[in-house]
Parts: C-alpha cells; sequence; structure tokens
C-alpha cells in the first residue's frame, strides 16, 4: 500500500497534459480493454476511420482531435467528453 504523505516523493510532474493528449491516452487504454473495445471498434468502422487515430494519434491534426473528443463522447456518454467524466483543468 502507497503512504499518500510520502508520495511526492516517488511521484514529480514532467509536464502537462492537454485535453487532447488526456483524450487520446483516455481512448488507447480503453480500445485494449475487454469492456469497450468493440464500441469502438464499432464506431471506427461505421465512421470510416482506421484504427490509427486511436493507436498513433497526431496531435497536432486539429480535425483527428476533435473526431477523438467526438468518438470518446459517443462511446463513454451521450456526446460530449465532460459528460463521459473526462475533465481537463
Amino acid at each position: 500500500m502507497c503512504d499518500l504523505a510520502t508520495l511526492g516523493t516517488f511521484v514529480r510532474m514532467v509536464r502537462g497534459a492537454t485535453e487532447d493528449e488526456v483524450v487520446g491516452v483516455f481512448l488507447r487504454a480503453e480500445i485494449d480493454s475487454e469492456r469497450h473495445d468493440q464500441r469502438i471498434l464499432k464506431e471506427l468502422q461505421a465512421d470510416g476511420r482506421c484504427r490509427s487515430v486511436v493507436d498513433a494519434p497526431d496531435f497536432r491534426d486539429t480535425g483527428a482531435n476533435a473526431y477523438r473528443r467526438s468518438l470518446l463522447g459517443r462511446v463513454r456518454s451521450r456526446g460530449t467528453v465532460g459528460d463521459a467524466g473526462v475533465h481537463v483543468d
């Protein structure tokens, strides 16, 4: 068990993450999970998108970033990233 008081000793902030990066990493983890993989793959197929948009995201591509936000919203909620419980300050 980890003692929360000593956590600062083991964890350091390297850099912040953008919303696009958080969404991309979240989807990447979900597409490899037994619980959510089929929903994500079904949406990708319905949209005519390749799995690589999730597996190897290009965060400089604003269109692909918008698509991933939409995809996450559709597979995890009613349509928006905020509804999916993913909040980035």
